[in-house]
């Protein structure tokens, strides 16, 4: 039972691991494009600062939104988008679609619908999941002094694992 309970300890570190690795490319990589949100093999991570969404999306929630064609976005979808000259990403529900070239949104929690049309240039994507508060999390994870922490830590683990395992090989032979 304990080898069992130490695997899935190994298995679940390693996966923390690599999770640190990818929020840390995905840092990086927003720092140099600031038109778009970071983004990990077509996904981007995103969290959501207001309440104009309640109560589909609250403060705090994680919201990850895949890239998809202009032409695939549909009424009623929630999509993310970079507000037109800003580098502010809204995420809104798509109200009504204006002559297929333009899409007009609107928060949930909003009376008014939004005083810009949406562009194709300007769409990040479509919400894909929803993962509630979880932005709490990635903001403290995305930290990069954080992040070579939680991975220090991690090596740390690792190769006290491994040292453990090879005291223990030689305490055997010895016998």
């Amino acid at each position: 039972m304990q080898k069992v309970l130490q695997r899935l300890g190994n298995v679940v570190l390693i996966l923390f691991l690599i999770i640190s690795l990818l929020v840390l490319v995905s840092v990086v990589t927003a720092e140099r494009e600031i038109d778009k949100p970071p983004s990990i093999l077509g996904y981007s991570f995103l969290i959501v600062l207001t309440g104009s969404m309640e109560p589909h999306l609250s403060v705090g929630d994680l919201t990850i939104v895949k890239k998809v064609p202009f032409e695939k976005v549909l009424e009623e979808d929630v999509v993310t988008f970079r507000m037109n000259n800003s580098q502010t990403f809204v995420t809104h529900r798509v109200e009504r679609i204006v002559d297929n070239s333009a899409l007009e949104t609107k928060g949930d929690a909003n009376n008014v619908i939004d005083d810009e049309l949406v562009t194709e240039e300007q769409l990040v994507g479509k919400v894909m999941f929803i993962v509630p508060k979880a932005g709490y999390i990635l903001n403290v994870i995305k930290n990069p002094y954080t992040i070579a922490v939680l991975i220090s830590i991690g090596v740390a683990i690792i190769v006290t694992n491994f040292a453990r395992v090879i005291f223990r090989k030689r305490i055997a032979q010895e016998r």
